[in-house]
């Protein structure tokens, strides 16, 4: 049996959740960790962890008890949990090859480029625009599963007086009431966040991998805003891979010109979508577990 542990976000449970199904669906035997039920080590083979703090106490008593342990690790800059779990882990899973620098040299070998795992759309994106009216172009506002203070105003100040030109769609987390008017849709939080991502012109987000890859996956255009004081600035990483590789604009919160953001809004709609990428190799994903689970 494999246990799977997520943590404390979206951006690690997320994640957890599809590897843990994609095992299950290739007949891996995979039960998920929760907080309050006992875990039933003697069936245990491996954990299979997502880097969050939370998942140390049970990473470190699946070693102790001489079980094998699989981390994924999401950003190119490596969590502080995957960083110290690293040493004693069997497998390693990375979302971006550059990772493997951050990495220890003896910890190389253990290491194995997958990708990030992200949600399909469960319903058509077309369906999903004809369900909320859309007749514009879908900008969708972004700040991950806590929203962001400053991508909450930015929307206020800029993008709201262009109702006439977009329709907008605002997850703006916990910060702000939810509210509906002509051309503007502010949730705080959007359960099945991939429908709208794929349904999406142009997508106005921080830079989490889950969101960056999504984007990629459906072949949205985007622009990123770095959170500026993400931890060792991973996100600021991610940002700079993915403008590098595939040409994402970003910019920095504190210095962006809303003539800018407009100009590059306007661009990316003239260049229409992209092609869609595969993100994540499940094939070589399983089989690695299989590997080490035998």
């Amino acid at each position: 049996m494999v246990l799977v542990v997520g943590g404390a976000s979206a951006g690690h449970n997320i994640p957890a959740q599809i590897m843990g199904n994609l095992l299950k669906e290739a007949g891996v035997d995979v039960t998920f960790y929760k907080p309050n039920e006992k875990v039933p080590w003697n069936d245990v083979k491996a954990v299979l962890a997502t880097g969050s703090r939370k998942s140390l106490p049970t990473a470190l008593q699946a070693k102790l008890r001489g079980k094998k342990l699989i981390l994924h690790e999401q950003n190119v800059i490596p969590g502080r949990a995957n960083r110290f779990m690293a040493g004693m882990a069997d497998l390693i899973f990375l979302a971006f090859e550059e990772s493997r620098v951050f990495f220890h040299s003896h910890d190389w070998n253990k290491l194995v480029f997958v990708g990030m795992p992200v949600r399909e759309p469960t319903t058509d994106a077309e369906e999903l625009k004809k369900k909320m009216r859309v007749q514009k172009p879908l900008l969708l506002v972004t700040g991950g599963s806590q929203g962001s203070a400053f991508l909450n105003f930015l929307t206020k100040e800029v993008l709201m007086g262009l109702r006439d030109k977009y329709f907008i769609v605002h997850q703006c987390g916990s910060l702000e009431d939810e509210r509906f008017m002509q051309g503007y849709i502010r949730a705080q939080s959007l359960p099945d966040l991939q429908n709208y991502v794929a349904a999406a012109d142009v997508v106005i987000a921080r830079s989490g991998s889950s969101t960056l890859h999504e984007c990629l996956h459906f072949g949205t255009q985007a622009i990123f805003f770095p959170m500026a004081y993400s931890t060792d600035r991973h996100q600021w990483a991610n940002a700079e891979v993915f403008k590098q590789k595939y040409g994402y604009p970003f910019f920095w919160e504190h210095v962006v010109k809303p003539s800018e953001l407009l100009s590059q809004v306007e661009e990316l709609l003239g260049k229409g979508r992209r092609n869609p990428v595969e993100v994540f190799n499940s094939s070589d994903f399983v089989e690695a577990v299989r590997r080490v689970v035998s």
